[in-house]
């Protein structure tokens, strides 16, 4: 279990547990585990990028998502090349698993984006449970 490392700034604050969570590919263990490594090479923390918002007040599920969607787009995350995402209804399982969102803090980065903290020593167990927890859906379902 890694220490909640989320943090807020004056314009995000960390989501929910309620919050929607979105990941686009790699989503295997050993590839998310390589891209943390990657991370932790650049920026010192073992970090997964991901895309996460808790719901506005009346919207549904499938609006949170449509508008994650689109947030990412403004991150280069490209529709045409993306078509399938891993969806995670409530960032509460993530949480559950010891596990925090946190922002990465590169220039940039847009409210929607943040990054799953794998903790100091994150094994591929580690990297097993967090793409357990996401569904494969696509943008036209």
């Amino acid at each position: 279990m890694t220490e909640d490392t989320s943090v807020e700034t004056p314009t995000v604050t960390a989501p929910t547990r309620n919050a929607t969570v979105i990941r686009f590919s790699p989503i295997g263990a050993e590839a998310i585990l390589k891209k943390a490594g990657q991370a932790h090479r650049h920026c010192g923390a073992h970090l997964v990028s991901v895309f996460a918002s808790d719901p506005y007040p009346d919207e549904n599920q499938d609006e949170v998502v449509a508008r994650i969607l689109a947030a990412s787009e403004l991150q280069d995350v490209k529709p045409e090349t993306n078509k399938k995402f891993w969806w995670l209804a409530e960032a509460g399982l993530l949480y559950d698993s010891g596990y925090s969102l946190r922002k990465y803090g590169f220039e940039g980065e847009i409210p929607e984006h943040f990054s799953i903290d794998l903790g100091n020593s994150p094994t591929i167990e580690d990297a097993k449970r967090i793409s357990e927890l996401f569904i494969p859906r696509r943008r036209d379902q």
